[in-house]
């Protein structure tokens, strides 16, 4: 290598944004609970003092930041999840005569 490309890897490793030159996996493993080796990542994204990435572990999914050397990671909810807890949408979803009012199943 040559002093510049030294001098890079250098700087970038100083970086409390890379965690050390750790990877994204092991800066997500503590935080979903997963093995670094059983960790998946992917869509990092570098902003000013920030990182964002997704990990993917025991099939779940995880939503990533870091800003500067602080990591935090939160599990995906899935669409069926979201529908779930949000209660009706259309009047369909309601047994017999009843409606749909502001995802809540009522008598008309």
């Amino acid at each position: 290598m040559n002093t510049n490309t030294l001098f890079r890897l250098a700087i970038a490793c100083s970086s409390p944004l890379l965690f050390g030159c750790a990877s994204l996996a092991s800066a997500s493993s503590g935080h979903i609970g997963c093995e670094e080796s059983s960790i998946t990542t992917w869509d990092e994204v570098d902003g000013w003092n920030t990182k964002t990435w997704k990990a993917y572990c025991r099939g779940r999914t995880y939503f990533c930041s870091a800003v500067g050397d602080k990591v935090a990671c939160k599990e995906a909810v899935s669409n069926a999840a979201t529908a779930a807890t949000a209660g009706c949408q259309y009047d369909t979803q309601c047994k017999g005569t009843r409606i749909c009012r502001q995802g809540q199943c009522t008598d008309p």
